[in-house]
C-alpha cells in the first residue's frame, strides 16, 4: 500500500468516525512514509502532517501519540538518510584513491617514456656525430 493509499483510507476512516489515527496505523503510515521518502515523495507526507495539526482536535495523549509518530518519522528518515550519505561518500572517497593512484602510475609512466625520448634525442644529435669524427 502507498502513503497516498494509507492517507486516503485514514481520511476516509476520520471523516465516518471523527477518530484520530490508531497507533497500528501509525506504524503502517511510518512504513508507508519511509517507502516514498527512498521514492523522493517527502512533500506528500509533510503537507498531510500539517493538516492534521491544524485540526488538531482531541486529547492531549493523542495530541502526544501524533508528535510521538512524527518525531520517529522523523528519526528513521534521519537515519536513512545518514546511512545512504556515509556509505556515498565512503563509495567517493574509494575512487578519489583510484584516481590519485592512477594519476601517480600514469605521470610515472609518462616521466619514463620521456627519460627514454630524451636519451634517443641524444643518440641521435648530429652535432654529437659530427664531434665523434
Amino acid at each position: 500500500m502507498t502513503y497516498a493509499e494509507s492517507q486516503t483510507q485514514e481520511k476516509r476512516r476520520t471523516q465516518k468516525t471523527g477518530e484520530l489515527q490508531s497507533d497500528t496505523n501509525s506504524t503502517e503510515q511510518s512504513q508507508a512514509l519511509g517507502h516514498e521518502i527512498r521514492g523522493v515523495n517527502i512533500g506528500a507526507g509533510r503537507a498531510n502532517w500539517t493538516g492534521r495539526i491544524a485540526g488538531w482536535g482531541g486529547s492531549l495523549s493523542d495530541r502526544k501519540r501524533i508528535l510521538g509518530g512524527i518525531a520517529r518519522q522523523v528519526s528513521y528518515l534521519r537515519s536513512q538518510h545518514l546511512a545512504y550519505v556515509k556509505s556515498h561518500q565512503e563509495r567517493l572517497e574509494a575512487r578519489l584513491q583510484e584516481s590519485r593512484d592512477h594519476e601517480v602510475n600514469v605521470l610515472n609512466a609518462i616521466a619514463g617514456l620521456e627519460e627514454q625520448i630524451a636519451l634517443l634525442l641524444e643518440e641521435c644529435d648530429p652535432e654529437q656525430d659530427s664531434t665523434k669524427q
